[in-house]
């Protein structure tokens, strides 16, 4: 968990978050960071009266959502990768001190922070739902999440988590077994079809 040092409305992420609003003029941004850490600390004293280990560290004032670490994912196999981000002050949040934090535990798979100057964006758990029931990854196309660069992605995100088989971009790229599902219903729609053509215009 990483505790906000600052916590606001990020003016840079507002345009492409549909779920983040503009901050209440009613409150300072003193009140506001007092409202959050007081959550902050209540959720981890919840979980760690669970017997769960919370390992927490501070935010930096840059990075108003730095309490959303969503620029890594760590997988089944004890590798972690990086990811890129749109706004500016989300890609500080990948703090020099995090990531040695996290290369302490995780082997690093892969860094993809160097999209970010080609404007090519995939913001790891900000892009993409995995669903680990059905062994697939859900990613919809926003100016946060890159079609090309997802669908590269791909073969890394399933050669590091042993229980991924597959991704399904806006309906677009398909597991293999989701592929043949669509290709057995497009063959048995186009038999129907085909039948009842015969049926009414040759018998």
């Amino acid at each position: 968990m990483i505790e906000p040092e600052v916590f606001h409305s990020n003016e840079q992420t507002l345009a492409s978050n549909h779920y983040q609003s503009e901050n209440d003029d009613a409150l300072s941004l003193d009140e506001i960071k007092k409202r959050a850490l007081l959550e902050f600390d209540n959720s981890k004293s919840e979980i760690e009266k669970n017997d769960l280990k919370v390992t927490s560290m501070k935010g930096i004032e840059e990075c108003p959502d730095h309490i959303f670490p969503n620029w890594f994912i760590t997988f089944d196999d004890l590798t972690v990768q990086l990811f890129s981000m749109k706004a500016e002050n989300r890609r500080l949040e990948k703090t020099p001190e995090m990531v040695d934090f996290l290369k302490e535990k995780y082997d690093l798979a892969g860094d993809l922070s160097s999209f970010e100057e080609k404007d090519m964006f995939l913001e790891a758990t900000s892009s993409m739902v995995f669903d680990r029931v059905n062994r697939v990854v859900y990613a919809g196309l926003s100016p946060r999440t890159n079609k090309e660069l997802t669908e590269e992605e791909k073969d890394e995100l399933e050669t590091h988590s042993a229980k991924l088989s597959g991704l399904l971009l806006s309906g677009q790229l398909q597991s293999k077994s989701q592929k043949k599902r669509t290709l057995i219903s497009s063959i048995v729609f186009l038999a129907v079809v085909v039948g009842l053509i015969v049926y009414f215009f040759f018998l």
